[in-house]
């Protein structure tokens, strides 16, 4: 019983470890999409207000 509790234990353990990291690489895509998104959009915006 102990063993079968600490080996469920452990598979949540793993699962809360990828949850962080796919957290964390999710953060960080969509912080560069959001980035490479508001750089175009300045440079249209640049683009029209010189014409």
């Amino acid at each position: 019983m102990g063993c079968f509790v600490f080996g469920i234990g452990r598979q949540l353990g793993f699962v809360h470890w990828v949850l962080i990291l796919l957290h964390t690489f999710v953060g960080t895509f969509v912080t560069l999409v959001i980035y490479l998104i508001d750089r175009l959009f300045m440079k249209h915006l640049t683009m029209y207000a010189h014409l």
